[in-house]
């Protein structure tokens, strides 16, 4: 008999986007923040020292929640494997309810994939309004059809095959006769 397979873990990630902090609001809210205003005097009490790390604790908690809130992995993945393990049932069952219940997770699943490439595309652009460059490129990417690589029209396929091994084989050559040219000088220091 074979032991029992372990069960899978799964692991869940909380992360947040301090890369995409926006620092002079971040500054001038923390300016604004009681942390900065209401102690403006140097006292050295403990029950002031207390405050005064509290007020910090809450205070910069408050500005990373709203500039680079926590997101988590997981719930996508999640709802996949509830799709997957629906409609693996639904196709043993062959009832219109298992169906409609894979159906159901199915545009779920769709919903939250779609909000998620939202939110990742939105703030992409938001990251990267300084550099247009890099917007064009991802939009090049998004929206553009992927080229399959184009041969020229030969009728003999022979041919064509016999013209790029021939390429290929000037190529080595040229690459050893640098490799060659370049040990040489290496070897020989030129005199003064």
């Amino acid at each position: 008999m074979l032991p029992e397979k372990p069960p899978v873990k799964k692991k869940v990630l909380s992360y947040s986007k301090y890369k995409s902090i926006d620092l002079e609001r971040f500054k001038s809210d923390l300016e604004a923040s009681s942390l900065c205003l209401d102690h403006r005097t140097v006292e050295t009490s403990a029950e002031v020292v207390d405050k005064l790390a509290t007020d910090y604790n809450s205070t910069l908690s408050t500005l990373i929640d709203r500039y680079a809130p926590i997101k988590t992995t997981g719930e996508i993945g999640a709802a996949k494997r509830l799709r997957r393990k629906k409609e693996r049932y639904w196709r043993r069952s062959g009832l219109r309810e298992d169906f409609d219940a894979f159906k159901a997770q199915r545009n779920h699943v769709t919903f939250h994939m779609n909000a998620a490439r939202k939110a990742f595309y939105t703030d992409f652009i938001m990251e990267n309004t300084s550099d247009q460059g890099r917007l064009f490129r991802a939009a090049k990417k998004l929206l553009s059809k992927k080229e399959a690589p184009s041969f020229p029209n030969y009728l003999d396929k022979t041919a064509l095959t016999n013209g790029i091994g021939r390429f290929f084989i000037r190529k080595i050559k040229t690459i050893r006769s640098n490799i060659d040219a370049v040990a040489c000088c290496c070897s020989n220091p030129a005199h003064d």
